[in-house]
C-alpha cells in the first residue's frame, strides 16, 4: 500500500510525512506475515492500528494500574522487570518470555544478531528498524492470525490477541475501515510511495547561509523530507548502538563487530569503535 493508504487505514494519528516513513516496513512486515488478501491486511490493520493507536505509540503508555503493577512476577518477568519489558511494537509484545521467543525466532531467519536480542535490547523491539519484527512473529509465530482473518472472526482474533474483548467496538470500526480500503490494502514490493506523495519526495534547497551554488548560480537541491527522517533515525540508532556498545552489551558489539569487518571508508568509525572497546578490555 502507499502511504496515503495506510494513513487512512490507520485513521491518520500521525503526519503523513510520518507514515511515509514507516509505510516500507509495514508493507514488509504484512508480506512476512503473509497478509496478502484483503480479509488479511484489513485484520493486521485493524489490530495493530487498535494497539498502538494508528502506529502512534510504539511503547506502551506505563501508568499506575494494577494490571501493570502486577507485570512483575509474570510472562518471565522478574521482580522490577515489569516495566522493562511493557508492551512495545505496534502488537505491544509484552512480557520477558515473549520478548525471548520473539529474539530466538529472529535470529533463526537472520532478522537480528543474536538469540537474545530483544532481551538484552529490550528499545530495540519499539525502533523503526526492528519494531515490526515482533508482530510479525506474533502474526505467525506466538498466535497464527491469518485463520481468523481468513474467517472473518474478529472476536476470535481480539481474544488471541488481547485474551478478551478489550476495545472491541474501536477494532471493529477500523476493521470495517480497512474492508471498505480493498486492495489499496495490499502490500507490495515496491517502496510504499505513490504519486499521491509526491510531496514528501521532493528535494529543496538548503537555508543555510553557507550553501552551495551551482556554477551559473542555481541553488542546488539537498534532500527530501522523508530523506532527512531516515537520516536523523540512522543517526540516533547509530548512537543508541555505539553507547550500548562501550557499555558492554553483547547484541551492540556484534553489530559494531559487523560493520568493522566490512571495508567501506564509511566504516572506519566501527572499526576505531571497535578497537576501543577491545583495548578497554585488556
Amino acid at each position: 500500500m502507499d502511504a496515503g493508504t495506510l494513513a487512512r487505514a490507520m485513521g491518520q494519528a500521525l503526519p503523513l510525512s510520518q507514515y511515509a516513513l514507516l509505510t516500507p516496513a509495514f508493507n514488509a512486515a504484512m508480506l512476512a506475515a503473509g497478509c496478502t488478501t484483503v480479509e488479511r491486511a484489513a485484520m493486521w490493520c485493524a489490530q495493530l492500528g487498535h494497539e498502538s493507536v494508528g502506529l502512534k505509540f510504539m511503547v506502551e503508555l506505563w501508568g499506575p494500574t494494577p494490571d501493570q503493577r502486577t507485570y512483575d512476577g509474570r510472562m518471565g518477568n522478574g521482580p522490577g522487570e515489569g516495566y522493562r519489558y511493557r508492551g512495545r511494537g505496534p502488537i505491544q509484545m509484552t512480557g520477558k518470555n515473549n520478548y525471548r521467543a520473539c529474539s530466538q525466532w529472529a535470529f533463526e531467519r537472520g532478522l537480528v544478531p543474536t538469540p537474545t536480542f530483544f532481551v538484552d535490547d529490550p528499545d530495540a523491539a519499539a525502533d523503526l528498524t526492528y519494531g515490526f519484527v515482533g508482530a510479525v512473529w506474533y502474526w505467525t509465530a506466538a498466535r497464527p492470525m491469518n485463520g481468523f482473518a481468513d474467517r472473518r472472526d474478529l472476536e476470535g482474533a481480539t481474544r488471541a490477541i488481547n485474551g478478551g474483548f478489550n476495545g472491541l467496538d474501536d477494532r471493529r470500526r477500523r476493521w470495517n475501515t480497512c474492508l471498505a480500503l480493498g486492495e489499496a490494502l495490499l502490500p507490495t514490493e515496491g517502496d510504499g510511495m505513490s504519486a499521491a506523495d509526491d510531496e514528501l519526495t521532493k528535494r529543496f534547497p538548503s537555508r543555510s547561509k553557507y550553501r552551495s551554488y551551482g556554477r551559473d548560480g542555481e541553488e542546488i537541491l539537498v534532500d527530501t523530507a522523508v530523506g532527512f527522517i531516515l537520516n536523523i533515525d540512522a543517526r540516533i540508532h547509530e548512537e543508541h548502538v555505539e553507547r550500548e556498545a562501550r557499555n558492554g552489551a553483547p547484541w551492540a558489539i556484534a553489530l559494531v563487530r559487523r560493520e568493522a569487518a566490512k571495508t567501506d571508508p564509511e566504516d572506519e568509525d566501527a572499526r576505531a569503535l571497535l578497537a576501543e572497546i577491545e583495548g578497554a578490555k585488556k
